[in-house]
């Protein structure tokens, strides 16, 4: 590029005649805004300031048209040295700036992202991150994992005759699942009470045939027989009784001889039975009562079998 003297007024013609540009007195070069200049610019030694219409540098400039960049690679850009910035019609960083077209990413590789560094956020259509963005699928699977992560539990594909079932297999060694020392199993001792000699009933009070207080624990089977079929039965749990029935009133509901039923008695209606499918849960005792219902007053045995919860 020529050197010009700042101090004198110079002129640049174009080949036809035409005013072209000029260095001004203060040493700058102006040009015809029709005129088209080539400039051999180097980016080491030469720079290039762009003034507004008033000569002064502290006038924002603004593009009348927009500039697209039609081979942009940015694989290159580096963070600690490089910067991208989108602004809006205005040339002001402070309007909010949205794309008319949404963007998709046709072969991203997020393979080596860090947790540590790296962020995904999904905003909304609207640009603002206030209202959830939920995913077509929101359905996913769990996993069951140990404390490092690793998981202790998969899903194992049983054809049977029936069908193909999914049953949940898990790593029981000791070395995944972990028991804290506030979880125990429950321990129960098993518990029978006989009484071979029997009671005599009577029609106006109840006969404990037996009593259990002060502990927790489950009811699994009481049989009473009497020597005739004139009494009822009633069981008490936790102070509350919860069943009171005569051997009549069982033969009438069709439980005579009667199988796969909690409550039985046989075709003379002499003999009881309760045997639950699932055991009779009591936190503070139970009682099994029996009552003469008329003459002649018959005398019973019973048969009672619980277990004691004992930690």
């Amino acid at each position: 590029m020529p050197n010009f003297n700042a101090t004198q007024e110079t002129t640049i013609w174009s080949d036809d005649g035409v005013y072209a540009a000029g260095v001004t007195p203060s040493g700058r070069l102006q040009v015809d805004a029709v005129v088209d200049v080539d400039v051999d610019l180097d980016y080491t030694t030469d720079s290039v300031a762009v003034w507004s219409a008033s000569g002064t540098a502290d006038i924002p400039v603004y593009l009348q048209n927009e500039i697209r960049a039609t081979d942009l690679d940015i694989r290159d850009l580096d963070e600690s040295t490089d910067d991208v910035r989108v602004y809006s019609a205005s040339g002001t960083p402070d309007v909010n700036v949205y794309l008319e077209n949404e963007i998709r990413a046709t072969d991203l590789d997020i393979r080596d992202l860090d947790e540590a560094q790296d962020d995904i956020r999904v905003y909304s259509a609207s640009g603002t991150n206030s209202i959830p963005t939920h995913t077509t699928q929101p359905n996913s699977r769990v996993m069951i994992v140990d404390g490092t992560d690793t998981k202790i539990a998969t899903f194992t594909t049983d054809v049977t005759a029936s069908g193909v079932k999914e049953r949940l297999d898990c790593n029981m060694d000791g070395s995944s699942i972990v028991v804290s020392d506030s979880e125990s199993a429950t321990k129960y001792q098993m518990r029978t009470n006989f009484d071979a000699v029997g009671d005599i009933l009577n029609v106006s009070t109840d006969v404990v045939l037996h009593e259990v207080t002060g502990q927790s624990g489950t009811l699994d089977f009481v049989a009473v027989t009497g020597s005739n079929s004139n009494f009822e039965i009633a069981v008490e749990v936790d102070g509350t009784e919860r069943i009171r029935i005569t051997m009549a009133e069982l033969g009438a509901i069709g439980l005579a001889n009667a199988t796969n039923v909690p409550f039985w008695a046989e075709v003379a209606l002499k003999n009881f039975r309760y045997s639950p499918n699932i055991p009779v849960g009591y936190i503070t005792g139970f009682r099994i009562l029996a009552l003469a219902t008329k003459a002649p007053l018959p005398t019973v045995t019973h048969l009672t079998l619980y277990r004691e919860r004992v930690s």
